[in-house]
């Protein structure tokens, strides 16, 4: 399975992961006490928009990028990575003329800000500078993390000391723009160490451009629901609606993102192991990380149903209390999300399977409009918590039918997982009991959440530990 050399880049990535969102940790808190759910609401908006268009204007180039510069000799990997920043080049002015036509013409009155506009037309130039899909290629997972923790240590001390009051809505939301621009000059700066790397634009990117645009719709299908969402809750409920929606999105993102952070790690091992036709590797790949996501999104979920309000607190004040409902609807969000990365972005697009992706998130994509246009309307926020829950429930299913012709001597634990979910149930209620008889208070409200963490890891490997450390030697064992 995993070696020395996995490991350590996982905790790299895990690293990265902690970075990025310690980041929403520290400064949300701070940022809620400024701006009420409805200026909260209105940048994230654009946050959104611009969010949206920046993902499509990279084409699907970060993952199949990945996949094939892992496969390829340093020469290759540099004349690859040019032809396909010169079609990245190319698709971001076009997806730049369609924000520009966007605002021009669709953008709801009531969130109309020319400041907010033009910040969100230089986030999506931007994204040219996102260029970290070469250095997962090439695995350089160190100096990743060592860039985004610099930038967001960066982008902390702007917002403590520039961010004052409602006035600085704009300079907040230029803070997006400042953390692209500080990866970009590192990224810029790393490539250059590099004595054969030479900057020009190759135009011979013909033979990318259909694998691509398959990555390409697989993306643009998923943020009809994980990001225009937002966009188009904002034609039909107030600022403040779209205000505590994103922030339980955004509370729901933090253990998604870390169970994730095996993602760009495993996929090149994958992808390499499916060139070499290696198919019990990538069963043992694929079996652990499953196994690992399952253990640890269990409690998370539990957590997350019990203090939502805590937690939503922790995050913001009570202004925002009514995303409580919010966040624990989205809980399962948490397991859900988690296995289907799993199977669609470490195993199907490692695979080559595009097209069988494509056909999943289409159909996905086109329940999501249609149970928006129905919920959404009339349940506002609500609504789309409830588009997103059966959405995600739905790709899912459909990643385990298609996943499964080719995974078909995988061998998961369901014992495990069943005391899994059993020991969060019982230390749920017991928790929750315990909830019951105190007041909210910062530090008790942690104190109680590390508790329940810690309780669960215990009695797991004291009920499963010849299981738990048999995985772990497997682990170790595990050749290149």
């Amino acid at each position: 399975m995993l070696k020395i050399e996995i490991l350590r880049n996982y905790l790299y990535s895990i690293l990265s992961i902690f970075a990025q969102y310690l980041y929403p940790i520290i400064i949300l808190p701070y940022v809620l006490s400024i701006f009420d759910p409805n200026l909260f609401g209105l940048i994230n908006y654009y946050e959104n928009l611009s969010r949206y268009l920046l993902t499509l204007a990279l084409f699907g180039i970060p993952q199949y990028a990945i996949r094939e510069i892992s496969k390829s000799n340093m020469s290759n990997k540099l004349k690859k990575f040019r032809q396909l920043f010169t079609l990245h080049f190319i698709s971001t002015l076009l997806f730049l003329i369609i924000y520009i036509v966007f605002v021009i013409f669709f953008l709801p009155k009531d969130f109309y800000n020319i400041k907010l506009i033009v910040i969100g037309a230089l986030i999506i130039l931007s994204n040219l500078l996102l260029i970290e899909w070469f250095f997962i290629g090439t695995e350089k997972f160190k100096f990743l993390s060592y860039r985004l923790i610099f930038s967001r240590l960066v982008l902390i001390v702007v917002v403590f000391s520039f961010v004052k009051d409602v006035d600085d809505l704009e300079l907040f939301f230029l803070t997006n723009l400042i953390f692209n621009l500080l990866i970009g000059f590192f990224s810029i700066k790393e490539l250059f160490k590099d004595e054969n790397f030479i900057f020009r634009f190759d135009f011979d990117f013909i033979d990318h451009i259909y694998p691509c645009v398959n990555i390409f719709l697989i993306a643009f299908f998923i943020q009809v629901y994980t990001v225009l969402d937002v966009v188009i809750l904002g034609f039909f409920a107030t600022a403040s609606q779209v205000g505590l929606y994103t922030l339980a999105s955004k509370i729901i993102k933090i253990p998604i993102a870390l169970f994730s952070a095996l993602t760009p790690v495993l996929m090149p091992k994958i992808s390499k192991s499916f060139k070499r036709n290696n198919v019990s590797k990538i069963n043992i790949l694929i079996n652990s990380s499953i196994t690992f996501s399952v253990l640890f999104s269990i409690p998370i979920m539990t957590l997350i149903i019990i203090y939502s309000d805590y937690i939503i607190l922790i995050f913001s004040n009570e202004k925002f209390l009514d995303a409580s409902l919010y966040l624990q609807i989205l809980s399962p969000l948490v397991l859900i999300i988690s296995l289907g990365n799993i199977l669609v972005m470490q195993f199907m697009m490692s695979i080559n399977k595009e097209k069988e992706l494509v056909s999943i998130f289409f159909f996905t994509a086109l329940i999501s409009i249609i149970l928006t246009l129905i919920l959404v309307p009339e349940l506002k926020a609500l609504g789309t918590v409830l588009t997103l829950l059966i959405v995600e429930c739905i790709v899912l299913v459909l990643a385990i039918i298609k996943s499964k012709k080719y995974l078909q001597n995988l061998q998961l634990d369901f014992k495990l997982f069943l005391s899994a979910f059993i020991i969060s149930i019982i230390l749920g209620l017991l928790f929750s009991y315990i909830k019951s008889l105190i007041y909210y208070e910062l530090f008790f409200s942690l104190i109680l959440i590390f508790l329940f963490l810690i309780s669960y890891i215990f009695i797991l490997f004291l009920l499963n530990k010849h299981k738990l450390e048999n995985n772990l030697n497997t682990l170790k064992s595990m050749n290149e």
